[in-house]
C-alpha cells in the first residue's frame, strides 16, 4: 500500500495521465521522471524527462524517453522475463533465494555497524556532559556556555537514542525476514500472458524503473532502462 501511495499517478495540465509516471527514476540524480504532453502533442510525442533537467538549467541531464518507446521496451522486458522465470522456476528459485540471503547479509551488518556506532557516541556524549558539568562546578565553565553545551550534546544524544531504537527494530525484524521470491512466482503464474500493458498490472509486477543517459550507437541515441520487478528486484536473463 505504501508503495501504491508512493507511485501515485498525477495527471498532466491537460488531463492526460502518463502510464508509467511515478515508476521512473533518474540513473544519475535518482529524481522522478515527470510526464511531459500538451493538448496539440500527437502520442508519439509524450515523453518523460528528469525532474532536475528543468531545460537545461537545472542540476541532471536531460534522461528523455518517449512513452510509446518505453512502452515496447517494458512490455517486451516484461514478456520476456517472465517467459524465462516459468521455464527455469527451479533455478530462478534457488538463485533469487542465495541473492536475498547475500544482499540481506550485507545490509544487516551495515545496521549492526551503524548501531555499533551509535552506541560508542552514546558513551563518549555521556562522558563529554560529565566533563563540562565537572567544568561548570570547578568554575572553568561559564553557567551559559555550559547550558548552551548541555543542551546541544543532549540534543544530539536524543536523536542517536531514536536512531538506534529504530536500527534495533529493523535488526530484529530483517533476522526473521523470509524471502518474497514465493510472493513473485505468484504473479508470474497469475499472468500466463500479458497482450498490453496497463497501470494495474504495471503497479503489480514493477516497483521501478531506472532511465539513464541516452548514447549515441551507430549514428542512433540508445537509452538503457533497468527495469525492477517486485519482491525481487532486478532479474537478469542469460545470454545465449
Amino acid at each position: 500500500v505504501q508503495e501504491l501511495r508512493a507511485n501515485k499517478r498525477r495527471p498532466a495540465k491537460t488531463g492526460k495521465q502518463g502510464l508509467f509516471s511515478g515508476l521512473l527514476y533518474c540513473a544519475d540524480c535518482g529524481e522522478k521522471l515527470y510526464f511531459c504532453t500538451t493538448n496539440n502533442f500527437a502520442p508519439k510525442q509524450e515523453h518523460y524527462v528528469c525532474s532536475n533537467y528543468k531545460s537545461n538549467t537545472g542540476s541532471c541531464k536531460i534522461h528523455y524517453i518517449r512513452e510509446q518507446v518505453l512502452y515496447r521496451i517494458v512490455l517486451e522486458t516484461i514478456r520476456q522475463t517472465l517467459s524465462y522465470v516459468r521455464m527455469f522456476r527451479k533455478d530462478f528459485k534457488l538463485e533469487m533465494l542465495a541473492q536475498d540471503e547475500e544482499s540481506r547479509k550485507a545490509e544487516l551488518a551495515e545496521k549492526q555497524k551503524a548501531l555499533s556506532g551509535a552506541k560508542k557516541r552514546m558513551e563518549d556524549l555521556d562522558r563529554i556532559i560529565q566533563h563540562i558539568y565537572e567544568d561548570n562546578v570547578l568554575g572553568k565553565l561559564s553557567d551559559s556556555r555550559y547550558l548552551k553545551l548541555s543542551r546541544q550534546y543532549e540534543k544530539e544524544q536524543a536523536e542517536i537514542e531514536q536512531l538506534a531504537a529504530v536500527l534495533e527494530r529493523e535488526i530484529e525484524a530483517q533476522a526473521g525476514q523470509v524471502s518474497d521470491v514465493n510472493e513473485f512466482l505468484k504473479l508470474v503464474d497469475k499472468y500466463p500472458d500479458i497482450p498490453e500493458l496497463d497501470a494495474a498490472i504495471l503497479n503489480e509486477l514493477v516497483s521501478k524503473i531506472v532511465v539513464h543517459s541516452p548514447v549515441r550507437e551507430n549514428g542512433r541515441k540508445q537509452v538503457r532502462i533497468d527495469l525492477y520487478f517486485t519482491y525481487v528486484g532486478q532479474i537478469r536473463i542469460p545470454l545465449k
